[in-house]
């Protein structure tokens, strides 16, 4: 596989585990990286307090199919 082939699985990967990360570091798009971000940290505290850890859980998948649609010229959230 080319590393143009792995860009949109590392950019979904990547914000999976942390939202935002993958569109910081593969798709370059900083101020939708820092949105997912800032909108992660405040789900998990409102998740954290009421335990609704499903939320976030949601959150992140979003985020991780959101930056390898992206990686492919194709977002879902255009930010």
């Amino acid at each position: 596989m080319a590393e143009e082939d792995n860009k949109p699985l590392i950019a979904g990967v990547l914000s999976f585990l942390v939202p935002g990360l993958g569109h910081f570091l593969i798709n370059k798009n900083q101020k939708k990286a820092a949105a997912m971000f800032v909108i992660w940290v405040a789900l998990f505290f409102i998740g954290w307090i009421t335990t609704l850890f499903l939320i976030n859980l949601l959150w992140s998948l979003f985020c991780g199919y959101d930056a390898y649609m992206e990686a492919q010229g194709k977002p879902i959230w255009k930010f």
